[in-house]
């Protein structure tokens, strides 16, 4: 079974929430599910003061990009997983301007193309052709079981349709759970709405 993995928004009462896209971000460059190879330039968040100033494992953002707590590399690290890269990211505290350093951007490598279209509640854009929106979709698993990529781990990887959605296996998110990483939220493909 795969999830879809991205940020708990509920826990916006315990965890900082960043509304605000950091600048210089080029949101599409981490999208892409491509090896970035030049490192972009170190970007710059602030803990914004309606919310709670304590970082979760990964970060709760509006701009939908992962980023993620030494924990939870470490939780990459233990798993083997190497289709990923890591770039630093500064994040200010609003209260007392101290910045951590520790945390990083996620960069998945990799997308497989695997929507089972018959089974999903999706909306394509008139203007692109592009999915818009996804719901409640079931996943080809012999597409997932016929990719090769020396690359790609398939315990995780970029829905190629909608490279939106970071899928991962259950086995990710038992060891994320297990190490009580925070700020995650898992939901079945199937269940997603």
């Amino acid at each position: 079974m795969y999830y879809v993995w991205q940020g708990d928004y509920k826990l916006v009462d315990h965890f900082s929430f960043f509304r605000d896209d950091p600048i210089g971000l080029d949101i599409g460059e981490f999208r892409s599910a491509n090896k970035i190879v030049v490192d972009p330039p170190i970007l710059e968040l602030i803990t914004d003061s309606s919310y709670p100033a304590e970082l979760s494992d990964l970060l709760l953002t509006e701009f939908a990009l992962h980023i993620v707590s030494p924990r939870l590399v470490q939780v990459f690290d233990s798993l083997s997983i190497e289709n990923v890269q890591f770039f630093p990211i500064r994040i200010r505290n609003h209260e007392t301007g101290k910045v951590n350093d520790e945390y990083k951007i996620l960069n998945l490598i990799g997308a497989i193309d695997c929507l089972d279209f018959d089974s999903a509640d999706f909306e394509i854009s008139r203007k692109s052709g592009e999915i818009i929106m996804l719901e409640e979709y079931k996943l080809l698993p012999d597409k997932i079981t016929d990719y090769s990529d020396g690359e790609l781990n398939k315990m995780i990887f970029r829905l190629g349709e909608f490279k939106w959605h970071l899928l991962i296996q259950e086995e990710f998110k038992l060891a994320c759970e297990k190490s009580g990483i925070t700020g995650c939220r898992f939901t079945s493909t199937e269940e997603y709405a």
